[in-house]
């Protein structure tokens, strides 16, 4: 069964359009991971500065890669870096795919 997250973040004031950069770079890399099944970056029309991140893994340990990946704990400090509160994110597994 797989699984995912949606993930909301949330920037600093005046740091919006450099964190959508910064989650434009990392999806790219996500999608490559193996196990990856979906990756997209959005916005929440009724909060414009927010930003949503949808990704599907084919499993647990995809998920456990994903946290691992070099590209992940490079990058990830200057995310969060960027936010004004921590990420919210909501687990889920998938029914039909």
């Amino acid at each position: 069964m797989a699984k995912g997250a949606l993930v909301r973040l949330v920037p600093k004031p005046g740091a919006e359009e450099e964190l959508l950069a910064r989650l434009i770079d990392v999806a790219g890399d996500v999608r490559g991971e193996p196990g990856n099944l979906l990756t997209v970056v959005m916005r929440d029309p009724r909060q414009p500065g927010d930003v949503i991140l949808f990704e599907v893994f084919a499993d647990e340990a995809a998920i456990e890669a994903h946290n691992a990946a070099p590209h992940s704990l490079a990058k990830g400090p200057f995310v969060h870096a960027l936010l004004d509160r921590p990420m919210d994110v909501q687990r889920f597994e998938t029914i039909d795919l």
